[in-house]
């Protein structure tokens, strides 16, 4: 299984502590991916909705993954997340087989519980100096 060597965006939570620990995770384990990041609440992510064609900005409960004309969201943005790292990671592609009613309903349930078992930060910040050195700004054109 070949991994995507697109140019990606990732979109998530700013203020929830799993997403930036997910994308502080991504990072360390993109290898040679070129992925960049930013937060659904920024204005760079913003933009990157709106250069993707998204005119109605979703709400919070999932991260988004942007590749060229295609935007994942929910478990298949995971998903296809996963399959973009270095090794073993690829191998949880293969979840792409449960039918995505029930990998939805999952990430759904996961993601509603986030707060309360991670926490929430009371600003919209990324901690991490990795994932800030990717982040992309208002005018960034990435994709």
């Amino acid at each position: 299984m070949a991994r995507p060597r697109e140019c990606a965006i990732l979109l998530f939570d700013g203020y929830c502590v799993l997403c930036n620990g997910w994308a502080a995770f991504v990072v360390r384990r993109r290898g040679d991916w070129p992925v960049y990041f930013a937060t659904l609440q920024s204005e760079a992510g913003q933009a990157a909705l709106a250069r993707a064609g998204i005119e109605k900005p979703p709400g919070l409960d999932s991260v988004l993954l942007i590749r060229g004309e295609r935007v994942f969201s929910h478990s298949r943005a995971i998903l296809e997340i996963l399959r973009s790292l270095r090794w073993p990671w690829p191998l949880f592609y293969v979840f792409i087989l449960v039918p995505r009613p029930l990998r939805d309903g999952l990430y759904r349930w996961f993601g509603n519980r986030r707060y309360r078992w991670f926490g929430r930060r009371d600003a919209c910040g990324i901690a991490s100096a990795h994932v800030r050195a990717r982040m992309l700004s208002k005018d960034s054109d990435a994709v």
